[in-house]
């Protein structure tokens, strides 16, 4: 079950086996439920990405630099994926209440990453503590995150999600209504 403060509808994540190899050269046994192909170690190991804990107050988890990596200013750091929709699907999924995991794409079609999660949809917009270092930019009708700055090992990647986002300062909480770019 997806639920906000303000809309509550059902899907069921989808659980995917991880498609790494282990040393032994097998598949691995772990799943994961984003809509990634890989469990958290095969995802930090192939993507040098890590979703833990945000430092963002009440941000829940954030997407990580990790294994040593950096990204520079222009890198693709990851596509952002899940289920692609209409305008009206959007809004009869999520009626007048907001649609936390939704972007728009250059072509107007919406991606939905709350019932198939893509990697992407776990960066979260900075606080008034952080920066923003990473754009959705769309590349060939591909919505990927882009580093605008140099991102080192550690970091959390913090990209803007537009006018329509915003943080209410007094309780630190997120609104959005569409994530556009």
């Amino acid at each position: 079950m997806f639920k906000t403060s303000q809309t509550s509808f059902s899907c069921n994540l989808k659980k995917f086996r991880c498609k790494g190899k282990t040393k032994a050269n097998t598949r691995c046994k772990r799943f994961s439920y984003f809509g990634y192909p890989f469990c958290w170690y095969h995802m930090s190991k192939y993507s040098n990405l890590r979703i833990k804990k945000s430092s963002v107050i009440n941000g829940g988890l954030g997407l990580f630099v990790s294994n040593g990596h950096t990204y520079n200013k222009g890198d693709k750091i990851v596509e952002y994926v899940g289920e692609i929709l209409t305008k009206d699907e959007i809004d009869r999924r999520y009626s007048d209440s907001t649609a936390p995991y939704t972007l728009m794409d250059g072509t107007g079609k919406y991606i939905d990453s709350a019932c198939f999660r893509g990697i992407a949809s776990m960066a979260n917009a900075p606080d008034k503590t952080h920066e923003k270092n990473a754009d959705f930019v769309d590349v060939d009708d591909v919505v990927m995150i882009v580093a605008t700055k140099k991102i080192v090992d550690g970091d959390e990647i913090f990209v803007d999600y537009g006018d329509e986002y915003l943080i209410n300062d007094e309780t630190e909480t997120f609104k959005t209504i569409y994530r556009q770019r």
